[in-house]
C-alpha cells in the first residue's frame, strides 16, 4: 500500500509540476508578445489550420467536438501560430465546461475573419463577462485547480486577437453555454 500511495503523490507532485510550467510559459508568452510591436503576417487558408488542430486533439475530447467547416479555402491575413494559439485556447476551455458538445465553425467574407466556439456547458453570467480576459481570472468554484489551468488562456486570446487589430466576444451560445468568437480583418476577397 506504501508504494501505490507513494506512486499516486508522485502522479500529483508530476502534474502540478507541469501545471505549473504551463503557467510559466504562458507569463512570459503574455509578456513577450505583449512588448512585441511587429507581427509577422501572412496570407494563409484558415482551414488547414482548423484541421490541424482537430488532429492534434486526444481521441476522447473528439467525442464531443464537432467542427463546422466550409469547404471553400477561407483565406485570411494574420499570423498561423497566434490564430492556432488562441483557437486551441478556446478549445481546450470550451472542453473543459462543456457537458457533451463543443462547435467550433468558422467563416470569412471581404472584411472579416470569424471563429466560434460554442459549449453546452453552464455558460458565463453577463454580468462576469467583463472579468474573463483578466489575466489569473477564474470566476467561480468550478473552474478551479480540478479543471485546470490558472486564468490566463483567455487573457492570451484577447492579447492575440488585439495585435490582430480585432477582437474577442463572449455571448450565450444557441448550445445553451458559452459562444466565443474571434473576429479580425480578412484578405477575403469581394
Amino acid at each position: 500500500q506504501d508504494a501505490a500511495e507513494r506512486q499516486r503523490h508522485l502522479t500529483r507532485l508530476d502534474r502540478y509540476v507541469n501545471e505549473l510550467a504551463a503557467a510559466v510559459e504562458d507569463i512570459i508568452f503574455l509578456t513577450r508578445t505583449g512588448r512585441s510591436d511587429a507581427l509577422k503576417i501572412e496570407s494563409f487558408d484558415l482551414l488547414p489550420l482548423l484541421h490541424n488542430l482537430q488532429a492534434a486533439l486526444p481521441v476522447n475530447a473528439s467525442r464531443k467536438l464537432l467542427f463546422e467547416l466550409p469547404l471553400q479555402p477561407l483565406r485570411v491575413n494574420a499570423n498561423p501560430p497566434l490564430i492556432r494559439r488562441a483557437v486551441a485556447n478556446l478549445i481546450s476551455n470550451a472542453l473543459r465546461h462543456a457537458n457533451s458538445q463543443v462547435v467550433v465553425s468558422a467563416t470569412c467574407n471581404s472584411t472579416h475573419a470569424l471563429i466560434r466556439v460554442d459549449d453546452d456547458g453552464a455558460g458565463i453570467p453577463d454580468d462576469k463577462r467583463s472579468e474573463l480576459f483578466t489575466p489569473f481570472q477564474r470566476l467561480d468554484d468550478s473552474r478551479d485547480r480540478r479543471t485546470g489551468g490558472v486564468g490566463l488562456g483567455l487573457s492570451i486570446v484577447a492579447l492575440i486577437m488585439r495585435k490582430h487589430n480585432g477582437q474577442v466576444d463572449v455571448s450565450t451560445s444557441p448550445l445553451g453555454g458559452s459562444r466565443f468568437e474571434l473576429r479580425w480583418p480578412s484578405s477575403q476577397p469581394r
